[in-house]
């Protein structure tokens, strides 16, 4: 239990980001989840809803103990796509061992890789409604 609180605590790896160019990259593709509402993603640990004029690109389910060292995306949505000013609401999870706030770091340092150019500002902590611990990043 202690492994998937911990676990988790990295599931809410919710980032906004925003895209001020016109080429849109393309998401991952990912498998649906099965849901009645495309705007809802749930799984043990949490519940996100994206706003209601966002568009579902993919959502899947990952069982925790399958969570490797980097980020999986879990779910993404695409706001005003085809856009100038179009903005994506990522739900990614990975499994850390560490304190919540050692997190970040490491966090910081695997979005950088992930490609160039990656500012990363308004950090929020916050905790789920079970209480586990998260952090709401927009990355541009």
């Amino acid at each position: 239990m202690k492994r998937f609180k911990r676990a988790a605590v990295l599931l809410a790896t919710l980032s906004l980001l925003v895209l001020g160019m016109t080429g849109v990259p393309r998401a991952q593709v990912v498998e649906p989840t099965p849901s009645p509402d495309p705007h809802t993603y749930s799984d043990p640990a949490m519940n996100f809803t994206a706003p209601p004029e966002a568009y579902l690109m993919g959502r899947r389910q990952i069982d925790v103990k399958q969570l490797g060292q980097d980020l999986e995306p879990v779910a993404r949505w695409v706001v005003r796509p085809g856009r100038e000013n179009a903005a994506f609401i990522d739900l990614s999870m990975e499994s850390f061992e560490g304190a919540p706030n050692q997190w970040e770091g490491q966090f910081e340092s695997q979005a950088h890789n992930g490609g160039s150019g990656v500012l990363i500002k308004n950090k929020t902590p916050m905790s789920l409604l079970n209480g586990m611990p998260a952090t709401f990043v927009e990355v541009t």
